[in-house]
């Protein structure tokens, strides 16, 4: 009977362990946060050749795409978050630039320990900030060189563990499933796995300077697979345990393989290589018992190579939100 009581007491304390807060970080188990925000999001893949000497830096590209303000409502309990997209406002300068068109989502799951993040990103609005290189007279209501037709893909999964969870959260920063009252930072592992899409049904680079591009100029599709693993931290700084500023950077090699085509074939070229990525994170906000206030930007950037061709990506978002936290059914829960 001992036994059986002290089996009984041992179980209880490991199940009230994991329910257990910390003194750094409260999580809510009985409330889940609605939230409504306004989102956007900007991408750019910039290239510069290597075959010929460019003392007048004429023929860098940088091609450039924007979404509309997006505004949406998202949703996150203890385990999960999503975020909905409703409408977009009308783009201020829409004479020099082609109407944008944009479609992203994201889903999170997530316990204490870990957080997997599955999306994506498409866009189909593409123009050359770098117009005036090459558009003679370009002025403030000249229009950017139009890459008509152009459009990108960008589909991830990333899984990523943090060493000191019992002190610290992630998601009280950027998803507010729990509040950070105490300063805090964590070590952390990543594994990504990103699916990259570049196409045109012409040639991408511009006529302009497509003969500084040697055979790449007729470059009219680019795939990227890429398996990438890697460290970085993430921090907390709070203050009158409501008000936080949040940094989380992270860093990886990445193996790729890298399919593209040129005009007028029709066949693909394989090439294997090894890579580096970047990704920066920044959140501000308040974080009380029921109003939660926030602004994050996301920063990605993507280093690639094609020949003698510098390739790179970066992915800039930036979100800011005001949720409410809503009373649910209170149940018991074990882990997470």
């Amino acid at each position: 009977m001992r036994k059986i009581i002290l089996l009984f007491v041992i179980t209880s304390s490991v199940k009230a362990q994991f329910l257990f807060d910390t003194l750094y970080y409260k999580k809510i188990y009985d409330k889940t946060l609605w939230s409504i925000y306004v989102n956007s999001v900007g991408t750019n893949f910039q290239l510069k050749q290597t075959f010929i000497s460019d003392t007048t830096l004429k023929t860098p590209l940088n091609i450039s795409a924007e979404s509309l303000q997006e505004f949406g409502i998202s949703y996150a309990n203890h385990k999960q978050f999503v975020m909905i997209n409703l409408f977009m406002a009308l783009a201020s300068d829409a004479n020099k630039k082609p109407k944008p068109r944009y479609s992203n989502a994201i889903y999170s799951y997530a316990d204490r320990q870990f957080l997997i993040d599955v999306g994506y990103n498409w866009f189909n609005s593409y123009y050359e900030k770098n117009s005036s290189n090459f558009i003679k007279n370009f002025n403030e209501t000249t229009p950017y060189y139009d890459y008509k037709k152009l459009r990108s893909l960008n589909a991830f999964i990333n899984y990523t563990s943090f060493f000191n969870y019992k002190k610290f959260s992630y998601r009280a920063a950027y998803h507010g499933t729990a509040r950070q009252t105490k300063s805090a930072a964590s070590l952390l592992y990543f594994i990504n796995a990103d699916y990259n899409r570049l196409e045109s049904d012409s040639a991408i680079i511009p006529f302009y300077v497509r003969n500084s591009y040697d055979k790449f100029g007729q470059l009219n599709r680019l795939f990227n697979y890429r398996l990438a693993t890697g460290i970085g931290a993430s921090g907390t700084l709070v203050l009158l345990k409501s008000f936080y500023i949040n940094a989380t950077g992270m860093v990886a090699p990445a193996l790729q393989m890298q399919q593209y085509s040129l005009k007028p074939t029709s066949g693909f070229t394989n090439k294997l290589s090894v890579l580096y990525i970047a990704d920066l994170r920044f959140a501000i906000g308040l974080n009380l018992k029921q109003f939660v206030i926030s602004n994050i930007t996301l920063i990605n950037y993507q280093a690639y190579k094609i020949s003698k061709v510098n390739l790179s990506n970066t992915l800039i978002s930036n979100r800011f939100s005001i949720g409410y936290r809503f009373k649910t059914k209170s149940r018991k829960v074990f882990n997470g």
